[in-house]
């Protein structure tokens, strides 16, 4: 803790943290406890207090994030495996709809009875989670199967592009809507534009029957586009200043400080008062579609 006091004779703060210099000083403190400490400043004037909170408790992650969930391969026949596997970061639980708490990353082996969409979801300590969904298509052996159907990167910035790949067997035609074209080969590549968020459909077909997987490339990377303080330094301590923000694709945001700890229920543009006690640091991070993130820390000073 660090302050600055005018004017004053004696300065204590309370609980005790050891000598205090009566015009200003720093100290560390270790609390066990999320524990306010309360500075008292005595001069010919009277006596005036201050507080500052320090809060204990998990260091917030607030960045999960699905880099890759596959299976492989997304069409089985009836009594096959496929293989799921993921990668992740910034989580520290992972969980996957239909197989419990799997590793950050790692992969595993489902032999659905029926064609089964399975949900990863990755949450970080302070509880913000990201899901993505893969679907493995169980269907008869005679008709084409779809090995894989991806896409690398699964989310761009408009204007960007993408590569859809695919490997298929057993189809006489194949093709991508929207967009990519039909007589495609079993096994190539294709680079999309998509100008918003699009699901791609692979459709393959023999004389027995047509089989379909789907995947989306999302569009709009989350960006925080101005994150201000009113006004940037206060004139006493505890005096308040407003933090505005607004962003861009985002789909939530939490605000961390020293004194207020990680608030997660505001709106997406909005702004939040703050009081500081002595100079501070506020930092934003807004989610996006997939896991996306993106911070921004700002100072808050205080005369």
């Amino acid at each position: 803790m660090t302050w600055v006091v005018e004017n004053a004779n004696t300065v204590t703060i309370s609980p005790t943290v050891g000598n205090v210099d009566p015009r200003s000083g720093s100290t560390s403190v270790s609390p066990t406890a999320t524990t306010t400490y309360t500075l008292t400043a005595t001069g010919t004037g009277g006596t005036v207090n201050a507080t500052q909170t320090v809060t204990v408790g998990p260091v917030p992650a607030g960045n999960p994030q699905i880099i890759r969930f596959e299976a492989n391969p997304v069409s089985i026949a009836p009594g096959q495996s496929s293989t799921l596997s993921w990668t992740t970061s910034g989580a520290t639980t992972v969980t996957i709809s239909g197989v419990g708490s799997v590793t950050p990353n790692g992969s595993t082996t489902v032999t659905p009875a029926q064609t089964t969409t399975y949900t990863l979801t990755a949450t970080s300590s302070d509880g913000r989670s990201v899901t993505a969904p893969v679907t493995v298509i169980v269907a008869p052996a005679n008709i084409p199967q779809i090995l894989t159907f991806v896409s690398n990167p699964q989310t761009i910035d408009p204007g960007q592009t993408a590569q859809l790949c695919w490997q298929v067997s057993g189809a006489t035609s194949i093709a991508i809507d929207p967009g990519v074209g039909s007589n495609l080969n079993v096994n190539d590549c294709a680079v999309v534009r998509p100008t918003v968020t699009t699901t791609y459909t692979l459709t393959a077909t023999n004389a027995q029957g047509t089989i379909r997987a789907n995947v989306t490339v999302n569009v709009g990377a989350v960006r925080i586009t101005s994150f201000t303080a009113n006004p940037v330094t206060t004139t006493a301590a505890g005096d308040p200043s407003v933090l505005s923000w607004t962003t861009e694709n985002a789909t939530s945001v939490v605000l961390i400080g020293a004194e207020i700890g990680p608030q997660s229920s505001l709106p997406v543009n909005g702004s939040f008062t703050v009081h500081p006690i002595t100079n501070s640091t506020y930092t934003l991070t807004a989610y996006g579609p997939g896991g996306q993130t993106v911070s921004v820390t700002i100072g808050v000073f205080v005369r």
